[in-house]
Formats: structure tokens, sequence, C-alpha cells
């Protein structure tokens, strides 16, 4: 049987757990490539999901058959996982859509590898996830926050990094005195519908005081704004 536990968002956050049940069933149909997988594991592992979007906040267990990454790197091994579980992810391409961020070692000896989600190119704004090995470098766990593929996003179209700038001089008069670095992402408002937006990022001594502004890069609308927080703290 799987065992299920749905979190969804509650005010920004994941609230508590809403229900936890025990299925003896699938959770949908699956691509052949990781079919054959999830139907042999689907007894040991354990399955928590995001019910605002359906995404994997955690899956837990043995993740891989016998001998499918055998020989390979932890980077490879981690990729594997996301291949043999890309249905249930809701990842149509994940060698494309996750790019390598981190691998660290910790001091019990496990190692926890990280990647960031992106379409064709463009970050998905906020999105990652983590791959977790034991010290015997078995993966035992994947964990993160990130989207479904947003296939209905045209990552080539948006104003222009240089008209964000000036529609956010109107929009914010104090704007044009700073300096901002601009990027274009992909932004899933209220976690489920994703618009191709610009983040507006305040540099140098702009950052005191400065604020982040995720911009629609279609209408100019600013979906998201958010203070920079600056502390003294030097971290490693």
């Amino acid at each position: 049987m799987l065992r299920r536990l749905w979190r969804g968002k509650i005010g920004g956050s994941f609230g508590a757990a809403l229900l936890l049940a025990l299925c003896s069933c699938a959770a949908g149909p699956l691509a052949t490539t990781g079919e054959s997988a999830w139907k042999a594991r689907e007894d040991k592992l354990l399955l928590e999901r995001n019910s605002t979007n359906n995404t994997i906040v955690r899956l837990e267990g043995e993740l891989l058959p016998d001998g499918t990454a055998a020989g390979q790197g932890l980077e490879e091994t981690a990729r594997a996982v996301l291949r043999t579980y890309h249905t249930e992810l809701l990842i149509r391409d994940p060698d494309s859509e996750f790019v390598l961020a981190r691998s660290k070692r910790d001091q019990l000896g496990y190692t926890h590898i990280r990647f960031t989600q992106q379409y064709q190119g463009v970050p998905v704004w906020k999105a990652a996830l983590d791959i977790h090995f034991d010290a015997q470098q078995r993966p035992y766990l994947l964990s993160g926050a990130y989207y479904p593929t947003p296939e209905e996003v045209d990552t080539n179209g948006g104003m222009g990094e240089n008209a964000a700038l000036q529609n956010m001089a109107r929009i914010d008069p104090g704007a044009a005195a700073r300096n901002y670095s601009v990027r274009k992402v992909i932004f899933f408002r209220d976690g489920r519908h994703p618009r191709l937006a610009y983040e507006l990022k305040p540099q140098g001594m702009a950052v005191l005081g400065g604020t982040v502004y995720i911009m629609d890069a279609a209408t100019g609308e600013v979906l998201n704004r958010l203070p920079v927080i600056r502390t003294s703290r030097k971290h490693p």
C-alpha cells in the first residue's frame, strides 16, 4: 500500500497535514520509464504532496531499483531518481529542467544534492529539489519546493529589460536612483499559475532599504515585492 500524506499551503506557508490515508492503488497513470519502478516500490515509499499544485514535497524510502545507478556518480544517480519518478513529479524533461546547484556532504557522511528548476533556460523563481543520500550512497529521500513543468509559458516573450526598468521607475519613482539587476524568471502566482516575469533586484548600496520586484513580463504588473533584509553576519 502507498502511504499518502497530503499537505497544502495555508497563508503562504505549509500548513498542518490535512489527510493521512493508506491507498492500495497508484497515484495515477505513469510514463513507462518510471512505472515499473514505482509499482515495485509503492509499498515502501512515503509520498507527501502539496495540495495546491500536486507536486511532491517529500518522497522517502528505497528510491531506486537495485542496480539502476550502479557505478554512477552521485549526481547521475540523483538524476536517475528524477528520471524514474518524473511523471509523479509532474516534470516532463528532468534532465533539462533541473540544474545542479550544489552537492554537500555532512558530518555523518550523508550527501545532499540540490537542483534548481528552470524551463527552456529560464529559472523558475524560488524552485529547487534535493536528493539525499545515506552514508552508503543510497538515495533515500527526495524533498523540496518546485512546480509542474510550465509548458504554457512562452519564454521568448516579454517587454525587454530596459522597458521593465522604465516601468518600475513609474511604479516606484525612487527606483530610478537605484542600480537594479534584471533577469527573466518564471513566477508561479498562487503556486499554480505560471507567468513569465522579470526579477528586479537592487545592487550595491541600493540594497539598504531596497525592494525586490517581480514584474509580469507582458503587462508590467507587479506580481510580488519583497523587502531586502540585510544582516551584518557573514555566512560561509
